[in-house]
């Protein structure tokens, strides 16, 4: 403490705090209080996968009714005990709502973030097999997740809403109180071309072709419901920013155009149940292009942090990925041989790098190639190979 006081200028100010991580995120609650006194909405969302992507659509509909200037929300994947606090550090006057993306992989570390953030509105994407190093199994992700659903029953706000993915099996154990809007197969048909919504007792249509798979449908659907039980007034605005909603690109599920075939690219991050939402997705865009399975590639990477299951887990993906009528793979990292176990005859490279000395000959006559696999193998590097 001295040495840093020795260090200090005379126009900054040292503050010592015993645990500088409780510091801010008290700090953040703080902020939050003002932002909700003076009439600022907090939206939370969680989930094992679609966190960030549920997180832009969220604000692209409620940017497209209220205006951009009114909402405010996580940057990138600020989203544990430091990127939370900073979050709302960035909430200035003219925002009326913020949407807080909040993420895991120890037990009890969405709690602390939502009694930071104070949510009252929210929703959880799904219950997957994401980070279960530490949270065992899918009970106990449920059990870390649902915090956020737990905070959001304490709010005393008279128009708190949650949204529960009603497809979802764990999911659909909580509770179903009367501000809990349940999107399930009683009132909503959710396929691969479209949304259909029953909101009110109206029925409301999506088509946007962008979106890829029912998991990338159902998100849409529950972005647009929250969106539209905030805000009842801006439900036909949320509608057609719904239709014309396009994913930025961030390495994930992205399309690449070259000149001799397209790529899926969704090298940004990897569980067992995103994969395997991801190659379904794939599936259905292979076919809306009229390409045939052997024509493609499966690209698959590690999963990370699956602790003791990575084995079983990697094999049951490649066995999914198989039933799905896929040919050609090519496994890459330290499970490559995990994967192998579930297909065998795949190619195997220990890592980007060696994969692209055999690009050539892996893509001959490809005409879709698939690349999935967790953030710590940087698979988008693989295309650096087309950089002028």
């Amino acid at each position: 403490m001295e040495k840093l006081a020795a260090k200090k200028k005379d126009d900054q100010v040292l503050i010592a705090v015993e645990n500088i991580y409780s510091f801010i995120l008290e700090l953040a609650k703080n902020s939050i209080k003002d932002f909700k006194n003076r009439g600022g909405r907090v939206i939370g969302l969680t989930g094992s996968n679609g966190k960030t992507t549920n997180k832009e659509m969220l604000a692209y509909l409620l940017s497209h009714g209220l205006g951009e200037e009114k909402v405010h929300f996580t940057k990138g994947n600020l989203n544990n005990h430091i990127g939370v606090p900073l979050t709302t550090f960035d909430i200035e006057d003219h925002h009326e709502v913020a949407i807080i993306e909040m993420g895991t992989n120890h037990p009890g570390e969405i709690k602390i973030l939502c009694d930071a953030a104070l949510p009252d509105y929210g929703m959880i994407t799904n219950i997957g097999h994401a980070h279960i190093e530490y949270l065992k199994n899918l009970d106990g992700v449920l059990e870390e997740k649902s915090s956020l659903y737990k905070a959001i029953e304490k709010s005393k706000h008279p128009d708190k809403v949650f949204v529960l993915n009603g497809r979802d099996e764990k999911l659909r154990t909580l509770k179903k109180e009367n501000w809990v809007q349940v999107i399930d197969e009683d009132n909503s048909n959710i396929n691969d071309d479209a949304i259909i919504l029953e909101l009110d007792g109206e029925k409301r249509r999506i088509d946007n072709p962008s979106l890829l798979g029912t998991h990338q449908q159902m998100n849409m659907a529950m972005c647009f419901t929250l969106s539209s039980l905030i805000y009842p007034k801006l439900s036909d605005q949320f509608l057609e920013a719904a239709n014309n909603f396009k994913l930025k690109g961030m390495n994930r599920g992205e399309i690449r155009e070259f000149e001799n075939f397209k790529v899926y690219l969704d090298a940004y991050n990897a569980n067992p149940s995103s994969m395997v939402a991801s190659l379904r997705s794939f599936k259905t865009l292979l076919s809306q292009e009229g390409i045939e399975e052997n024509k493609s590639l499966l690209i698959l990477g590690d999963m990370n942090e699956i602790g003791d299951m990575a084995r079983e887990l990697h094999k049951k993906t490649a066995q999914e990925a198989r039933n799905l009528g896929f040919k050609h793979f090519a496994f890459v990292g330290r499970y490559k041989d995990f994967y192998s176990e579930g297909v065998s005859d795949a190619e195997l490279f220990e890592d980007a790098p060696q994969l692209k000395t055999s690009w050539k000959e892996l893509t001959l006559d490809k005409e879709f190639i698939f690349i999935k696999g967790s953030r710590s193998l940087q698979l988008e590097s693989i295309l650096d190979i087309y950089k002028d």
